[in-house]
C-alpha cells in the first residue's frame, strides 16, 4: 500500500473534508479523487505514482498540521511510523534549506527523542543515525556533551529493545560496571542530558536484565534527582513520569497498597497526556487495584485508559488492552471472556514478537484453564511451555516460569490422583505471586484456590 493510502484509511471525518483546502495541481488533485472514489488512476507509471502519492501526502500533511513536529507526532500515534521516518528527514532537509542548518538543532533533537521511543519492531537503526548526524552537524561549543547525550540515550532504548527480546545480552552488551564508572566522568563534566539517560539506562537494566530491586531505586532516584537540570529537553513533565516509575518499582516490590496510592495521585490528579508511556503506567494502576481487591475500580480504569482514550490503539498497546483485560475477568470469574482477550492477545503479539508478553499469555492461558476444571489441557499446556522455555536462550532469567510450571503439573497430578498436595509446590506459587505482583495480581493463588477444589 502506498503511502497515500494508508495516511487517507486513517484520517477522521473533520481531516478529509479539509482535503478539499490542500492547494494541489491538477493532476495531484485527480490523483486524490481517484483513491477518495476507490478507483485506480489511469495512464500513470508505477514511479510516477510513487511521486504523486509521497508529494500529496506531504502536502496533505503540510495542510493539517501547520507545526512540523505535531505533524510527527501524530504519525507516530497513528503508528505510521515509515510515514514518521519520511516525514522527519523531508523536514529537516527542508528546515536546512529555508532556516539554515543551525536553526534545525531543536527539530533534530526532539525528531531523536521520537525515533528511538517506538515499538521493538519498528525500530529503524539507519533512522537513529541519520538524525544523530545531521544533529551532531550543527556547530556548537559543547560538541562532547551532544556526542554524550546521543551515545546514553540511544543506550536507553537498546537496553529497552534487548529486554524485549528472545536473546536479551546479544543486543546489550554493556558491563553495569563500566556505565557506573562513566557516571562519575559525566557529573564531573556537567553533562546532565547523558547523565540522566545513563541512570535511566541502568535501571532499566536492573528491573528487566538482571533484577536488582535496590539498585534499580538507586539509579531511580538518582534520575528524580537530575530533573530540574533536564526538564528543558522534554515536552511532558519528567518528574510525573519518573514518580509513575516509583509506583511500578512499589508494585514489584509488593507494595501493591502504596503503588496504587502513587498511581491514583498520578493517573488521576494529572492530564494523561502529560506522561510518558501512559499505558503501559495505566495497566500498572489497574493490576495494582486488582491486587488490592479493587475489581470494580479496576474496570472503570480499564474503560478510561483503553477505551475512552482518543488514541488509536495499536500494536503493544493493544496487546496491553487485551491482556489488561483477560486479567480483569479472570479476576471476577468471566473465563470466556478471558480466553477471548488471551486470544487477541497472541494474535497481536504473533505480529509484534515481545518475549515479556509472551510469557504473559502462557501463565495466563494456565490459569484460564484451571479455572475452566480443564486439567488434561491444563497440563498439556505445562508441558508445551517448559518446551518453549527450554529453547529460550536466557534460562537463569526464565527459571521462575520453569519453577512455576513445575509446581503446576506436579499440583494438578497430584490433585487428579487424589493425593495430598505437595507444600514447596504451594508455597512456591504463592511465592511466584509474589514476586510477579506487578503482573499478574492475585491470581495465582486464585488459581492454587481452583487447584485445591478439584
Amino acid at each position: 500500500m502506498d503511502q497515500l493510502s494508508e495516511l487517507y484509511q486513517i484520517l477522521d471525518k473533520e481531516q478529509v473534508r479539509r482535503l478539499g483546502e490542500v492547494p494541489l495541481s491538477p493532476t495531484e488533485n485527480d490523483y486524490l479523487q481517484a483513491l477518495s472514489n476507490r478507483r485506480s488512476s489511469e495512464n500513470l507509471s508505477e514511479s510516477h505514482t510513487y511521486k504523486l502519492s509521497s508529494v500529496v501526502t506531504r502536502k496533505i500533511l503540510d495542510h493539517l498540521f501547520a507545526d512540523p513536529v505535531e505533524s510527527i507526532l501524530w504519525l507516530k500515534e497513528q503508528g505510521l511510523y515509515k510515514h514518521m521516518a519520511h516525514r522527519m528527514v523531508w523536514l529537516g532537509k527542508k528546515l536546512e534549506s529555508t532556516q539554515g542548518l543551525p536553526a534545525t538543532e531543536n527539530f533534530y533533537l526532539r525528531c531523536i527523542h521520537q525515533a528511538l521511543d517506538i515499538p521493538f519492531r519498528y525500530y529503524n537503526e539507519k533512522l537513529v543515525k541519520t538524525l544523530a548526524d545531521r544533529y551532531m552537524a550543527i556547530p556548537d561549543k559543547k560538541q562532547e556533551s551532544r556526542i554524550n547525550y546521543i551515545k546514553y540515550h540511544t543506550l536507553f532504548a537498546t537496553c529497552n529493545r534487548a529486554a524485549a527480546s528472545k536473546d536479551p545480552f546479544r543486543l546489550f552488551r554493556e558491563e553495569p560496571a563500566e556505565l557506573s564508572a562513566a557516571a562519575g566522568d559525566l557529573l564531573a563534566k556537567g553533562h546532565y542530558g547523558a547523565l540522566f539517560y545513563l541512570y535511566r539506562c541502568l535501571c532499566s537494566y536492573y528491573t528487566y536484565m538482571v533484577t536488582d530491586h535496590d539498585r534499580m531505586l538507586d539509579y531511580l532516584d538518582r534520575s528524580i534527582a537530575l530533573v530540574p537540570k533536564v526538564q528543558h529537553y522534554f515536552t511532558r513533565d519528567m518528574n510525573l513520569t519518573l514518580r509513575a516509575h516509583r509506583a511500578d518499582a512499589l508494585l514489584r516490590a509488593g507494595a501493591a497498597e502504596e503503588a496504587y496510592r502513587v498511581y491514583k495521585e498520578i493517573l488521576m490528579g494529572a492530564a494523561p497526556d502529560t506522561l510518558y508511556g501512559l499505558h503501559y503506567h495505566a495497566e500498572h494502576f489497574a493490576v495494582a487495584a486488582l491486587a488490592t481487591g479493587r475489581t470494580k475500580e479496576a474496570g472503570e480504569l480499564i474503560h478510561r485508559y483503553f477505551e475512552d482514550f482518543p488514541n488509536t490503539l495499536k500494536d503493544v498497546p493493544a496487546t496491553r488492552k487485551a491482556l489488561i483485560h483477560s486479567k480483569l475477568f479472570l479476576s471476577s470469574g468471566d473465563v470466556p471472556q478471558a480466553l477471548s482477550h488471551l486470544r487477541e492477545a497472541n494474535r497481536l503479539n504473533e505480529k509484534t514478537y515481545y518475549q515479556p508478553f509472551m510469557l504473559q499469555i502462557r501463565i495466563l492461558e494456565t490459569i484460564t484453564f484451571i479455572l475452566k476444571k480443564d486439567v488434561d489441557f491444563a497440563l498439556s499446556l505445562c508441558i508445551r511451555n517448559q518446551k518453549y522455555l527450554a529453547a529460550q536462550k536466557d534460562k537463569k532469567k526464565l527459571l521462575p516460569y520453569k519453577k512455576f510450571w513445575d509446581s503446576v503439573s506436579r499440583l494438578l497430578n497430584a490433585s487428579s490422583r487424589k493425593k495430598t498436595l505437595p507444600a514447596a509446590d504451594e508455597d512456591y506459587i504463592l511465592l511466584f505471586q509474589q514476586h510477579f505482583l506487578n503482573l499478574y495480581a492475585h491470581l495465582p493463588s486464585k488459581m492454587l484456590e481452583a487447584i485445591r477444589a478439584l
